[in-house]
């Protein structure tokens, strides 16, 4: 098998697609936003020249830089369903793959090589996969690359050349990143010409290269603010991800943007490392050298540039590191290397999530099944909640305005201390809740990191309406329709488990019995009931409550632990250790160590973990 390489470049694009199709599956808050302007597009027939789904900032300098992203998104979704967009990333990563693997070949051979680059690259692309349009720039950054390094080393045109004026016609309603695409045709356009009348470097259809740099230029400057719509956000560093490589790695008071270190700052410190390494082993640097080590160092400024980036300096890269002495013997361990990047790649595709990483759920970062509750009990027009769910909304209650959305640089500074002052328990909204004409609050659960709990008390126009494992709605009185659920006697911020005062307890349980009727998957319902049923000594109804819902919830640990001190106090003593230590060996989600269940299950039970 190793003695014929043949087989190495096909099975590398097979499991690169098999990657594309299987990770990154989850919709992240911004697809729902893309997704909402994509209908906006095709119910209007219009580009829109402002952002008409939020209320938090008006009167904006609004610029529609992806509206086509949007567009293309809303029509395969509509057509395919939840398969329109691994179907996107499938074709979107496999054709960047291609020009990933073409643009190397004239400075190595070797596949085994080729095939743990084009792993790499991969493992790179996947970072902007996450059913965003910045897939599309990512495609179109590798293709001009393509373009021009090929014509560069093999002085042939591509064909692919005469694509690139429609590429930049359309780039800048993409996605934001034309730019990066302008840089590369500007200094190798340059590059080339300087070649040419000074080095007597003669090219195939040089007039044509050119021409064709103009047609994009032209295309894309003609649509400056879309292109330049960069410098909306140049001042705002309260956006995270516009943040400097700095920024990113060194905890801001005892906080680190954006959580930990991920894989590609490591793989970027690896390759600035090898790359200055292989420079200086060769002792001879070119513009081409100096242009993509200047290219490599911009993320130093903005992180959020480290993908496009290693992607753009790949095939430099490579063709550096074959000059050097380590370089030439690099061969040698190639296939090591190669089987290596399979192994990763291989599980990956398998599994649905990169190897060594937990395996996302996608129910605890979004409020569903919140919007079924709104379209059926509540006229709502403006909802205040945390930014993370704003998009969500967006898309899921068409003509719902939400207080921000996923376009963060046309914010107003004064709408960021606001909503900064509403999602604060310790504020009184009534002001801002009038000044905007708020009629509906979704607060988060109290066990989420990233809170929103916005007050009501003291404001007799507002009322609890709905609770849920993941949500809290309060909502303005004239806006309820009729049979709205009373949970009056409910207080999701009580500090005990019974989120309920013990003198009201028997309307209180009958409320959320109520609750759990209209929503049978209700997990915070489920949970109330249950340990109800615990201090009331009811275990034959706690037990059958849980048993229903250990098989309907995701925190099945919980439903574990409920069931361990059920069968104690049962005095069904295997049952009660089989599921302590179920609780134990799959993790608590509900804080309760090894000791806790020990004690508890031990009183009735005296056999120990």
């Amino acid at each position: 098998m190793f003695k014929n390489s043949n087989w190495i470049i096909p099975t590398t694009f097979i499991f690169c697609a098999l990657f594309f199709f299987r990770t990154n599956s989850l919709f992240v808050n911004d697809t729902y936003w893309h997704l909402a302007v994509g209908r906006e597009v095709f119910e209007t027939k219009k580009i829109p020249t402002q952002d008409n789904f939020v209320y938090g900032s008006t009167d904006t300098q609004y610029v529609s830089s992806e509206w086509l992203s949007g567009f293309i998104f809303y029509e395969a979704y509509a057509k395919l369903g939840n398969y329109a967009f691994p179907l996107l990333r499938l074709l979107v990563g496999t054709a960047a793959i291609f020009f990933l693997y073409k643009t190397p070949l004239p400075v190595t051979k070797d596949k085994y090589l080729l095939g743990f680059s084009l792993f790499v690259a991969t493992y790179i692309i996947s970072f902007s996969l996450n059913n965003r349009p910045e897939m599309f720039s990512i495609l179109f950054i590798v293709l001009t690359n393509y373009v021009c390094l090929s014509y560069y080393w093999q002085k042939v045109l591509p064909i692919t050349t005469y694509f690139l004026p429609l590429i930049f016609l359309a780039w800048p309603s993409i996605h934001p990143y034309p730019v990066i695409g302008l840089s590369l045709l500007t200094f190798f356009s340059f590059l080339i010409t300087y070649e040419q009348k000074f080095k007597n470097t003669k090219r195939k259809s040089y007039l044509i290269f050119v021409l064709l740099v103009l047609i994009s230029f032209t295309l894309t400057v003609f649509q400056y603010q879309r292109v330049f719509i960069f410098a909306h956000a140049s001042n705002l560093q309260y956006i995270a991800e516009l943040v400097s490589l700095k920024d990113r790695l060194l905890p801001q008071d005892n906080f680190r943007v954006l959580g930990a270190v991920s894989g590609e700052i490591y793989l970027y410190f690896l390759v600035i490392a090898i790359y200055l390494f292989s420079l200086i082993k060769t002792r001879k640097i070119g513009f081409l050298d100096v242009f993509y080590l200047a290219i490599l160092l911009t993320p130093i400024k903005y992180f959020r540039l480290i993908p496009p980036v290693l992607l753009l300096v790949w095939p430099s890269f490579i063709w550096t590191l074959k000059k050097t002495a380590v370089g030439a013997k690099t061969y040698l361990f190639s296939k090591a290397l190669y089987i290596t990047a399979l192994v990763f790649i291989v599980i990956s595709a398998l599994t649905g999530h990169f190897l060594g990483s937990g395996k996302a759920n996608p129910y605890i970062f979004t409020p569903q099944r919140t919007e079924k509750f709104i379209k059926e009990n509540l006229n709502t027009n403006r909802i205040f909640t945390i930014s993370n769910w704003n998009d969500y909304y967006i898309w899921q209650l068409k003509n719902v305005k939400t207080f921000s959305d996923a376009m963060p640089q046309f914010r107003t500074k004064e709408s960021l201390l606001d909503e900064n002052f509403l999602v604060r328990p310790e504020n009184n909204p009534k002001e801002l809740l009038s000044k905007y004409n708020i009629d509906t609050i979704i607060n988060t659960q109290t066990n989420f990191d990233w809170q929103s709990s916005t007050s009501i008390t003291g404001l007799d126009n507002w009322q609890l309406v709905y609770v849920s494992e993941i949500a809290i709605i309060y909502a303005r009185k004239d806006v309820l329709k009729n049979n709205i659920l009373d949970l009056s006697l409910v207080n999701p911020y009580e500090k005990s488990d019974l989120k309920f005062d013990q003198k009201d307890k028997d309307k209180a349980v009958e409320q959320i019995k109520n609750l759990l009727d209209y929503d049978r998957e209700n997990d915070f319902a489920r949970t109330q009931l249950v340990l109800y049923y615990l201090y009331e000594n009811q275990f034959d109804s706690a037990e059958k409550l849980a048993l229903e819902s250990k098989n309907k919830s995701d925190n099945k640990s919980k439903y574990n632990y409920f069931l361990a001190v059920i069968y104690a106090n049962k005095h069904e003593c295997q049952k009660a250790w089989e599921f302590a230590r179920e609780t134990i060996q799959h993790g608590s989600q509900n804080n309760t160590s090894k000791q806790q269940i020990n004690n508890l299950v031990v009183k009735n039970c005296p056999e120990q973990l």
